[in-house]
């Protein structure tokens, strides 16, 4: 049986998921200090670090560190193996964090005056932290099924 060869895209991939863990391990501390807009929003942070990730290991190409959003990473995933299709349920997370960047005029002056709500439902938090180790586990199986 051949030993697989790490490679630089595969180096830089795992760093990158490391990334995506410490990111998930920052949500489970705001959740702890009932900071639960930062929660999710980490939570959803870490499910697109891992799945960067791992595609930037499987099409070597850095554009897809752009992708902000679980859908988006989602779907291109699948045009690269099928079996993404699987945790597509998890696009969700992307309307649950719904974060909100405040609309600025020309001259930077915000235009909205009324301050965006933050998250306060622990159920929505617990979804968005079901659905991101979903995604990570996912990953894991993925990256562990290499070596």
């Amino acid at each position: 049986m051949a030993r697989f060869m790490r490679t630089d895209s595969y180096n830089n991939a795992m760093d990158k998921f490391s990334e995506a863990k410490d990111e998930f391990k920052k949500a489970e501390e705001f959740r702890e200090q009932e900071d639960l807009y930062m929660a999710l929003t980490r939570y959803q942070r870490a499910a697109v670090i891992a799945l960067q990730a791992y595609l930037y290991y499987k099409i070597e190409s850095s554009v897809i560190l752009v992708y902000e959003s679980i859908t988006e990473l989602i779907e291109t995933a699948v045009n690269v193996e099928a079996d993404f299709d699987s945790i597509s349920k998890t696009k969700k997370l992307d309307r649950l964090s719904r974060i909100v960047i405040p609309h600025l005029s020309l001259n930077d002056v915000y235009i909205d005056e009324q301050p965006t709500p933050g998250i306060d439902d622990p159920l929505e938090v617990q979804e968005g932290k079901e659905f991101s180790t979903i995604v990570l586990d996912f990953i894991q199986s993925k990256f562990d099924s290499i070596e």
